[in-house]
């Protein structure tokens, strides 16, 4: 599953797996969150077969949102979660109406950014565990594309990215069904901050009063 992306590591970060001194000192002075993803992203980035499974520049939004929709239902359903076709609706809706295509890296910082608010959002995520973690989350998604190396394309990108995000809050106890809707509140909030700025132009006309 290699591919030909380009995408430049941080300055200073070779490579998160191993969470080394030099590494860690490469994020002093970050917030939790940013710790978190930027342990998450560089070592997603400097795996050829993470890396791959993140790119979805190939899969059109319309996609990505029908498939995501339809996980999100049928997780939100098997636990039991009220409301899941509101739920699901509400996570992805912002996705087609708002982007026509995805960069290569999109998708992987979006995760980034939503597993983090859902972390912080279930108190999880410190200064103490924030690499790890991020590691962790990582250390899932690789779990995830084995478990779907039997699948191509498309089809192996999407269960990976989704298998990974539930096998990572499996592995620290936050995939349950009152904290499951924490992640459609934050992909949903991730989406709509990323949409592409929109400038209104306005036709203004200028009546002059007529004089009296």
């Amino acid at each position: 599953m290699a591919n030909s992306l380009d995408v430049p590591i941080k300055s200073g970060i070779s490579n998160a797996g191993d969470l080394s001194s030099s590494f860690l000192d490469c994020l002093s002075g970050c917030t939790n969150a940013e710790v978190f993803e930027t342990t998450f992203t560089t070592a997603v980035l400097a795996s050829p077969t993470a890396r791959y499974a993140f790119d979805c520049s190939d899969i059109t939004p319309a996609n990505f949102s029908k498939a995501l929709y339809d996980n999100i239902r049928n997780v939100l359903r098997q636990y039991k979660v009220p409301c899941p076709d509101f739920l699901s609706k509400y996570a992805v809706d912002p996705v087609t109406k708002n982007f026509q295509s995805f960069t290569p890296t999109f998708i992987l910082e979006i995760y980034a950014k939503t597993m983090a608010k859902v972390l912080i959002s279930e108190d999880s995520l410190n200064a103490a565990n924030a690499a790890t973690l991020g590691k962790g989350y990582f250390d899932s998604v690789l779990e995830a594309s084995n478990l779907n190396s039997n699948k191509s394309g498309a089809e192996y990108k999407l269960r990976t990215i989704f298998d990974a995000y539930r096998i990572f809050l499996e592995s620290i106890g936050n995939f349950t069904p009152d904290k499951i809707p924490d992640g459609c509140f934050a992909f949903q909030t991730e989406i709509k901050l990323a949409a592409p700025k929109v400038i209104a132009n306005f036709n203004v006309t200028i009546v002059k009063k007529p004089d009296p």
